[in-house]
C-alpha cells in the first residue's frame, strides 16, 4: 500500500469517461518547483469526486489531492511487451485559492509506502546512497500490485544495509521521476521514491500448513525501527515525466 498526498495544479484538460465501474475524471497533476524535482504524474477521480472535479476544475486551477498509488499495467502490441503506468487515485481533493503561488510550495508531494523488498539494496552511481525496490499487494487483487523503486541515503544508510529480500518496510519521503544510466550505458527513466524515513517493520500473515488443517502465523524477524533521514531534501535530483 501507498499513501499520496500533493498539492499542485491541474496542467491538462480533464477526461471524463462513463465505465462499467461508473464515472471516472482524469488529468495531469503538476506538483512542486520547475527545475528542483517537480512531478508531472496521471490522477483519477472517481464517482461524487470526480463530478466535483469535472464541475469545478480547469487548467492551471491549484488543487490539493490525497489518494493511493496504483500501477496500471497493459500490453503494447506493436512492442510485444508490458508497461505500465503510476497513478493517483485521488479519494479527496480541495481547491486552492487562485492567488496562491503553489509553485513555491517547498514539500509539493508526500508518500508513505510499505512493502517488500525485492533485492538487496544496491549502491547508486555516487556510491553513498542505496537503490532498491519494494512491491505491494499482487496481481488480481482489488488494488493489484504496485512497485516503487526507493533511494535513501543519510542516515537511513546503515538501516537500508541491513535489508534483505523479502523484508518488510515503512518508507516516507517524496516521489519524482528520475533518469538514471544502466551499466550497459543506457538509460532508464521512471517514478522514485526519495526516502526521508526509513524503518523495517514485522508482519505477520498467516500461511498454510503442510496437512492443510489448521493456519501458523509466519512473523518476519525485524521490528518496528523507524529511522529519520535529515530533513534536507537536497539529496533529491530533478526530473520529470515526459
Amino acid at each position: 500500500m501507498a499513501y499520496f498526498q500533493a498539492v499542485g495544479t491541474i496542467a491538462t484538460d480533464i477526461v471524463r469517461k462513463e465505465t462499467h465501474k461508473g464515472i471516472l475524471a482524469s488529468f495531469r497533476l503538476k506538483s512542486g518547483i520547475p527545475g528542483r524535482g517537480q512531478l508531472w504524474i496521471t490522477v483519477e477521480t472517481w464517482g461524487h469526486t470526480a463530478g466535483v472535479l469535472n464541475t469545478h476544475g480547469s487548467i492551471e486551477r491549484g488543487i490539493v489531492i490525497s489518494g493511493r498509488l496504483k500501477q496500471n499495467v497493459w500490453s503494447d502490441p506493436t512492442a510485444g511487451q508490458h508497461k505500465t503506468r503510476l497513478v493517483v487515485v485521488a479519494h479527496d481533493l480541495d481547491f486552492c485559492d487562485p492567488r496562491q503561488d503553489l509553485s513555491r510550495v517547498p514539500v509539493a508531494n508526500q508518500v508513505t509506502a510499505i512493502g517488500r523488498v525485492e533485492a538487496t539494496p544496491l549502491p547508486g552511481s555516487t556510491g553513498e546512497r542505496l537503490l532498491f525496490n519494494i512491491v505491494s499487494g499482487h496481481a488480481g487483487a482489488k488494488t493489484g500490485r504496485l512497485g516503487l523503486q526507493v533511494e535513501t541515503w543519510g542516515r537511513n544508510l546503515s538501516t537500508a544495509r541491513q535489508l534483505r529480500r523479502g523484508d518488510h518496510v515503512a518508507v516516507g519521503g517524496r516521489l519524482g521521476y528520475r533518469t538514471r544510466p544502466t551499466l550497459q550505458g543506457e538509460k532508464t527513466r521512471g517514478y522514485e521514491l526519495a526516502a526521508y524515513t526509513l524503518g523495517p517493520i514485522a508482519i505477520t500473515q498467516p500461511c498454510q500448513t503442510a496437512n492443510n488443517s489448521s493456519h501458523v502465523e509466519s512473523v518476519h524477524r525485524l521490528s518496528v525501527a523507524a529511522t529519520p533521514a535529515s530533513n534536507s531534501d537536497s539529496g533529491y535530483r530533478k526530473g520529470h515525466e515526459s
